[in-house]
C-alpha cells in the first residue's frame, strides 16, 4: 500500500503564524488574526480525523480468523484487482485487504486506465474489487466495465462497493455482474463476509 495513504496528515504544517500587534510598544500586545483562528481549528480537526484513523487502523484489524476467510486455497495468485479512486472509504478496504486477509492489492486510480489494466492484468486477478462511484454517477460507464470484467475473468469473484446500495447483498444475483454488493462507507465486519463468500466462490464456483 501507499505509505501516503497510510499518514494522510503531517503534524508539522509548516505554517508561519501571523501576529498583529495592538497597543502601544511597550506592552507589545499580540493577537491571533481571523485566519490564524480558522488555521487552528482546521489543524485541529485535521488531527483528530488522523488520530480516528490511525486508531482505526491499529486496534482490531488483525482478527484471529481473518486469514481462514481467504485461505491459500481459495485465491491462488492473491492479487486482487482493486478499482477505486483514492477516498477514505476504498483506502480502508485497500488496508484491510492487505493487513487483514494477506492479499496483494493493485490499485489503478484513474478511471481513463481502467479498461487497460484490467486486460493487462485480468489473468493474474484472483478477486476483483470495483467501486462503483468512483465512476461519478455514469451507471452507464459502470455497468459496461462491471460487464467486460466478468467477461473476461468469469471464474474470478467480484466484489462491488457502492453508496447507492441500501443493504449489503451477499446472495448470488444472476441480474448482476458481479457476486457481492457492499454499501459504503463498508466495515471490517461486512468486508470479511464478502471475502468469505468470495473465497467460497473460488473454491467451489457459483
Amino acid at each position: 500500500m501507499n505509505n501516503q495513504t497510510a499518514f494522510p496528515f503531517s503534524r508539522d504544517f509548516g505554517r508561519t503564524r501571523h501576529r498583529v500587534e495592538v497597543g502601544s510598544d511597550s506592552d507589545s500586545a499580540q493577537i491571533l488574526s481571523f485566519r490564524d483562528a480558522l488555521d487552528q481549528k482546521l489543524e485541529q480537526r485535521l488531527f483528530h480525523e488522523c488520530a480516528l484513523r490511525e486508531g482505526h487502523s491499529e486496534h482490531g484489524t488483525l482478527p484471529k480468523e481473518a486469514k481462514e476467510m481467504a485461505p491459500d486455497g481459495a485465491f491462488v495468485t492473491r492479487q486482487v484487482l482493486f478499482f477505486a479512486q483514492p477516498c477514505f472509504n476504498t483506502q480502508n478496504v485497500e488496508h484491510w485487504l492487505e493487513g487483514m486477509f494477506d492479499l496483494r492489492v493493485m490499485v489503478p486510480r484513474n478511471t481513463t486506465f481502467y479498461h487497460e489494466w484490467l486486460f493487462r492484468y485480468a489473468a493474474e486477478a484472483g478477486l476483483i474489487v470495483i467501486d462503483k462511484d468512483s465512476f461519478g454517477g455514469e451507471q452507464s460507464s459502470f455497468q459496461r466495465f462491471a460487464k467486460i470484467a466478468r467477461e473476461m475473468c468469469e471464474e474470478v469473484p467480484m466484489i462491488v462497493l457502492s453508496r447507492d446500495f441500501r443493504v449489503n447483498d451477499f446472495n448470488l444475483s444472476w441480474s448482476d455482474n458481479w457476486d457481492v454488493s457492499l454499501q459504503s462507507p463498508v466495515s471490517q465486519h461486512s468486508l470479511s463476509l464478502a471475502i468469505e463468500v468470495a473465497s467460497d466462490i473460488a473454491i467451489n464456483g457459483r
